[in-house]
């Protein structure tokens, strides 16, 4: 009877191991969906009405989404390997297709585009780590597109750097693991713009988020300023 009861307690104790094993990496388990790689992409180029992006001439966002500067795609499945990106942009009656340039996709990896302006338009594309943080935990990363150029940091009155150090206006942060609890954040600039501005991060339990900076810290009053930031949270 006692071989049976530790025969009954070592496989619940495998049960339990596996089903943590699928919370933390269940998305890089060997299916199909992981023969593909997992793209989202960010507008950051400033005062863009329209952007058409596509991938081998096939277009990745679709007709109905416009991608105005500040809105983003979400994550989605793309063939792997080697790309060939091209945009349209328009501003205002103008529409502009800067220089291509050559992306490289592996299977089974989640990755971010982010689009800056520039002359031509820069475009950086990072990996996402979105593997579910521990119950209890959160998980986050910052953009910074605000349209001053300015480098920002993340953090609170006392600790201004707590969350995210300097990052500078174009750049995008690797994703961060906190315990979870409502925080009070500052965005704050350094050197001779001296701009703060306070708001609130109430994550979910296991939640993963960009922290998003797209409006202008000199002019966050402004009337015809739609967002100064946005906070989305990946499915």
């Amino acid at each position: 009877m006692r071989k049976f009861c530790a025969f009954i307690a070592a496989v619940a104790l495998l049960l339990a191991s596996c089903n943590n094993n699928d919370l933390l990496s269940g998305q890089l388990s060997n299916d199909a969906t992981n023969q593909m790689a997992v793209l989202a992409i960010f507008n950051g180029v400033s005062d863009s009405d329209q952007m058409e992006v596509f991938l081998n001439g096939e277009r990745q966002n679709t007709t109905i989404d416009m991608l105005r500067y500040g809105e983003f795609m979400r994550h989605k499945t793309v063939y792997p390997g080697s790309k060939r990106l091209t945009l349209n942009v328009r501003y205002g009656n103008q529409t502009l297709s800067p220089p291509a340039t050559d992306l490289n996709l592996a299977a089974g990896r989640n990755y971010s585009l982010l689009l800056t302006g520039g002359n031509p338009i820069q475009s950086t594309l990072v990996e996402d780590d979105l593997i579910l943080p521990r119950s209890g935990q959160f998980k986050v990363r910052f953009v910074n597109t605000n349209p001053d150029g300015l480098t920002v940091s993340v953090g609170t009155s006392t600790d201004p750097v707590g969350f995210f150090r300097p990052l500078e206006a174009g750049k995008v942060s690797a994703f961060a693991t906190y315990d979870l609890a409502d925080y009070p954040l500052r965005f704050m600039t350094g050197g001779s713009i001296q701009k703060s501005h306070a708001f609130e991060l109430k994550p979910a339990n296991q939640g993963v988020y960009t922290i998003w900076l797209t409006g202008s810290l000199v002019a966050k009053d402004r009337n015809d300023q739609n967002a100064l930031y946005t906070v989305i949270q990946h499915p």
